[in-house]
């Protein structure tokens, strides 16, 4: 499996961060690289998120599932993408309390 792993300080408490990070609806406005996000933080939820294609249009959509939910400290969720055999994607966030705010982890684990 291979990992990408970002990591970001953010000069806020990890509830404010969260609050954010868990309201897919709200995802356009902040990333990027996403043109829809919808769904509900919970552990079992399916997710629904458009990727913004090279035209600025829409790109790959795919309906992660929710794996893991521990409210304000982490969540991840798994997509099958293609084909479950083909390829598989882990999105991880975790959040962690600095001095300063939030250290926000995000991972890709795909393979």
């Amino acid at each position: 499996m291979r990992e990408i792993r970002t990591e970001i300080e953010i000069a806020a408490p990890p509830t404010k961060v969260w609050s954010i990070l868990t309201d897919f609806d709200n995802w356009k406005i902040w990333n990027p690289i996403v043109i829809q996000a919808s769904g509900v933080a919970s552990l079992g939820s399916k997710l629904s998120v458009t990727m913004r294609g090279e035209d600025g249009k829409d790109g790959p959509k795919y309906m992660p599932i929710v794996t893991n939910f521990e409210e304000p400290k982490a969540f991840r969720w798994r997509a099958k993408m293609m084909s479950e055999f083909l390829f598989t994607n882990d999105k991880v966030f975790e959040l962690e309390v600095t001095g300063s705010g939030t250290r926000l982890i995000h991972k890709e684990l795909a393979g």
